[in-house]
C-alpha cells in the first residue's frame, strides 16, 4: 500500500513513466514505487497533455510565424 502524505521525486516519475513505455502496467509501476494508483495514471495524463502542448508549440514556430 502506498504511503500517505509521501510526494514522489521528479526523478520517480520520469523512471515510473519509463516503466510504462517499456510495458509495465500501471498497477504494477504504483506498487515498485510505493505510490497511489491514481498517482501513476495522472503522471501518465499529464505528461501526455505536456507532449501534445510542447508539438504544438514546435509546429508553429516551424511554419516561419
Amino acid at each position: 500500500m502506498a504511503r500517505k502524505g509521501r510526494r514522489a521525486t521528479f526523478e520517480e516519475k520520469v523512471f515510473a513513466l519509463r516503466l510504462m513505455e517499456q510495458g509495465m502496467s500501471p498497477d504494477r509501476v504504483a506498487e515498485t514505487l510505493g505510490v497511489g494508483r491514481e498517482s501513476v495514471f495522472r503522471w501518465r495524463r499529464q505528461a501526455r497533455a505536456g507532449r501534445r502542448r510542447c508539438g504544438s508549440r514546435g509546429r508553429r514556430a516551424g511554419r516561419g510565424g
